[in-house]
């Protein structure tokens, strides 16, 4: 058991919040190191995670990790509706040094969810960060559960229209919160060539087409998540 004090022992707890190291925390509140870590170590578990589910969903250069590179990452929160972007220049540095820091963003947030929905996600974006983080010599993304829309489309629905993400929200009448029809982002084919030479005005557009992609694919999944049941689900 803990022998710091409990007004000591709080001011831990809030700043282990904010994602501070237990040195840092032990400078802070001014304790020693050891106690700070042995105090961390065995605070009983108080609250629950939250199952966190989010739709995922990447920009790259070019459709071969090996010679393209990522360039954007959004997430979407179900429980909550955010989405948290990240884009090469979120960083400082080359522009190796800035992809890496991206990917080990992207690993992060991967690595908090519990399950990731995406279009193509098992043949495209997963597998495509699994390139990078292979040329940048980072661990590989970790095994989660995945849930692809695209696959759904394909082998749960079964109804012969066609798998693309824009297709089916067309098809499905996919509506927003607005009521209205929603529609894929279609950037300019000047959009995309700027993007692809680093351009940073040309990458927050881009950054906007991922953005929208994430929130479609999200009400694409409330549409398909019945299917999926059916296909991939247990009694």
């Amino acid at each position: 058991m803990s022998t710091l004090d409990p007004v000591i022992q709080g001011k831990i707890r809030e700043l282990k919040l904010t994602n501070m190291g237990y040195r840092a925390i032990a400078k802070e509140v001014g304790v020693a190191d050891g106690a700070v870590r042995y105090f961390l170590e065995h605070e009983p578990v108080t609250e629950v995670r939250k199952y966190g589910a989010y739709v995922w969903d990447i920009e790259t250069t070019d459709f071969d990790a090996g010679i393209g590179s990522l360039m954007v990452s959004s997430f979407l929160d179900l429980a909550t509706g955010y989405t948290d972007s990240r884009t090469i220049h979120s960083f400082a540095g080359t522009f190796k040094a800035r992809e890496r820091q991206l990917a080990e963003w992207t690993l992060g947030k991967l690595r908090d969810a519990d399950a990731l929905i995406g279009h193509n996600v098992k043949a495209f974006d997963r597998n495509f960060l699994s390139g990078v983080c292979a040329r940048q010599d980072l661990p590989q993304p970790p095994r989660r559960t995945y849930i692809d829309t695209m696959l759904i489309a394909r082998y749960g629905l079964k109804g012969k229209i066609g798998a693309s993400m824009a297709n089916l929200a067309d098809v499905l009448g996919i509506k927003g919160a607005d009521g209205e029809l929603v529609n894929k982002d279609k950037p300019s084919k000047n959009d995309w060539r700027e993007y692809i030479a680093g351009d940073p005005e040309a990458v927050k557009r881009i950054t906007v087409r991922c953005e929208a992609d994430v929130y479609v694919n999200a009400l694409l999944w409330e549409r398909l998540r019945g299917y999926w049941y059916e296909w991939k689900g247990e009694r």
